[in-house]
């Protein structure tokens, strides 16, 4: 089965929006791929833990024409205004303190495309093209939400930028994200994934980031997608001379959902560090793929990647750190730490090395087990109730993780996971 739908039905879907013919012809593009693609093979170590075809159109059977008008959209968060148009329409600006920011543009992506034709032409799709994967080809083809971000060269913009990528309820749904940050510019970026309600809905979702030379770029994705969402998330940086990136990665939501994170470290001494938190409870099942690729010489990275799960949940998690030939004097170091709540959650951990050249130093650790019983008869002989004593190991596991986020979000986090965890 092939996915319902036509050429003349993509085109008639960016005519919709409002895109300019460049891009109705990339989509097409990206429609023809998908086309001519092949599913995954299971035994790609991808793969093994998740069954590609879940998010294939022949498993669920999309309802009518995917290209057709639907309800899906993108909404920008309320420090920088909302915009609640079908075509995924957003309002641009700079932080909550109404300063704004010259040559900043926050806008949807068919604006930007007729108003910034240069800029979004070469870099859309620079990162995460249609030829990066199947289901991001899918995503390019048939994204509906589309949101552009240009922090321009020396720009601080001072408060984080909230992007709120808010689904509804239709069986399929694709978004996409375009951050250009130019040369020694600072940003902190807060995506949020939520809904999606639909018992049989997929969602695919694609971020891609161009990081300029010395440019500093916090990126936080806050996964608080419906319990019975089907998801496929990718989310990419490339990183210029200099750069540092911090994406984190918090995961909630979701009955499964399949996330590859990574950042591609192209110029001469930049940096990632990238964090991740995941809480899962009931029959939850998270695949997630973290890739840091070191192109460029005298380049550094560090995984610190953090998983609680309760019930009948499952992780599996696999990190790729691959080191080029042409990147000596690299240095690379990833963390996995896996807490337990119940005897039947399972957790799979796969630390992966490629390292191609001698002058590096690379190393990785990971764990899992159950809550520490000392630690937690430690806490209930200081009178501290059983329930309350759990809480804080937990939030003790996860604080290296929260201390990366903005201040402003880090008490919401050890809201939410307080919350997930009294669910079943």
């Amino acid at each position: 089965m092939t996915l319902p739908g036509t050429v003349t039905g993509v085109r008639g879907l960016s005519s919709r929006l409002g895109e300019p013919g460049w891009l109705a012809d990339w989509r097409v593009r990206a429609f023809e791929h998908w086309q001519a693609s092949q599913l995954p093979i299971r035994a790609n170590h991808l793969w093994r833990y998740t069954d590609p075809a879940t998010f294939d159109p022949a498993a669920f059977n999309p309802a009518g024409d995917p290209f057709a008008a639907g309800s899906d959209r993108l909404e920008i968060g309320p420090d920088v205004g909302r915009n609640g148009r079908e075509d995924g329409g957003v309002r641009g600006g700079s932080g909550n303190d109404g300063q704004d920011v010259r040559g900043l543009i926050l806008t949807d992506l068919a604006t930007a495309a007729r108003e910034h034709p240069d800029l979004v032409r070469s870099t859309l799709g620079s990162v995460v093209g249609p030829e990066y994967g199947r289901f991001e080809a899918l995503a390019s083809a048939a994204f509906r939400g589309g949101v552009f971000l240009r922090v321009p060269k020396g720009a601080v913009v001072p408060d984080p930028i909230h992007v709120t990528e808010q689904f509804g309820s239709n069986v399929f749904q694709a978004s996409r994200l375009l951050v250009v940050v130019e040369e020694g510019a600072s940003v902190t970026i807060v995506d949020e994934l939520e809904g999606g309600l639909d018992r049989d809905a997929r969602i695919f979702s694609v971020a891609e980031l161009v990081v300029g030379a010395q440019a500093q770029v916090q990126f936080v994705t806050l996964q608080r997608l419906g319990l019975k969402v089907q998801a496929h998330i990718t989310q990419v940086a490339r990183l210029g001379r200099g750069a540092h990136y911090t994406p984190v990665l918090a995961s909630f939501g979701g009955a499964l959902v399949k996330t590859n994170v990574g950042a591609i470290l192209e110029g001469e001494g930049s940096q990632s560090e990238m964090t991740g938190f995941l809480s899962a409870v009931g029959r939850q099942r998270f695949d997630h793929h973290t890739l840091h690729h070191h192109i460029g010489r005298h380049t550094r990275s560090n995984l610190d990647y953090k998983t609680v799960l309760k019930d009948r949940s499952r992780s599996a998690y696999t990190g790729l750190i691959r080191i080029e030939k042409e990147a000596p004097f690299s240095d690379a170091y990833q963390e996995n730490r896996n807490l337990l709540l119940s005897e039947h959650a399972r957790v799979n951990s796969i630390p992966e090395l490629e390292i191609l050249t001698e002058e590096v130093q690379c190393t990785h650790g990971a764990t899992v087990g159950p809550i520490d019983r000392e630690h937690l008869f430690y806490l209930m002989s200081r009178a501290i109730p059983r329930d309350e004593a759990i809480r804080m190991v937990i939030e003790g596991h996860f604080e290296s993780a929260l201390k990366r986020l903005p201040e402003a979000l880090q008490e919401r986090m050890r809201i939410l996971v307080r919350e997930r965890l009294r669910e079943t």
